[in-house]
């Protein structure tokens, strides 16, 4: 009877502990899963906001790929601000800024931002664009910095 009795408890000591490993082998697997989600949403949103034909540029009503318009930007920073909730369906959670590298001017645009709540963490991802200013006709160099908020 003792000799039964000690070998359940061992065998329940063994099942303790395998589940143990078992359950933070898996919250190791969710947490990196979960950080895979939040980089590809940032990828995402940044390829939303490249490719916004409220800021795109257009010649002849086509449509130029990678190119901002900085007037359209302008405008549209401002509408973004107001028009909150609208945005919201498309960039969620992010926070998105334009900035000019080459030449460098230091020109720097919000073009959305909405935190998330006592975020923890702020993923990260840049986009290169071409930033066009129709009242000179040129084509300058910028960045498409995009932040998803976890």
């Amino acid at each position: 009877m003792m000799e039964t009795i000690a070998i359940l408890f061992i065998f329940f000591i063994l099942v303790m502990f395998g589940f143990i490993f078992y359950s933070r082998i898996s919250k190791e697997s969710y947490s990196a899963e979960a950080e895979e989600i939040t980089a590809l949403k940032a990828v995402q949103i940044s390829e939303k906001a490249n490719f916004l034909t409220d800021v795109q540029c257009s010649m002849d009503n086509i449509p130029d790929e990678d190119c901002i318009d900085v007037y359209k930007l302008q405008a549209f920073s401002q509408l973004a601000a107001k028009e909150d909730v609208y945005y919201y369906n498309i960039f969620e959670f992010s926070v998105i800024n334009i900035t000019e590298i080459y030449p460098f001017s230091g020109r720097s645009w919000k073009m959305y931002d909405h935190p998330l709540p006592d975020y923890t963490d702020l993923v990260r991802v840049q986009l290169p664009v071409s930033l066009y200013y129709p009242g000179e006709d040129r084509y300058l160099y910028g960045v498409i910095n995009v932040g998803v908020y976890r």
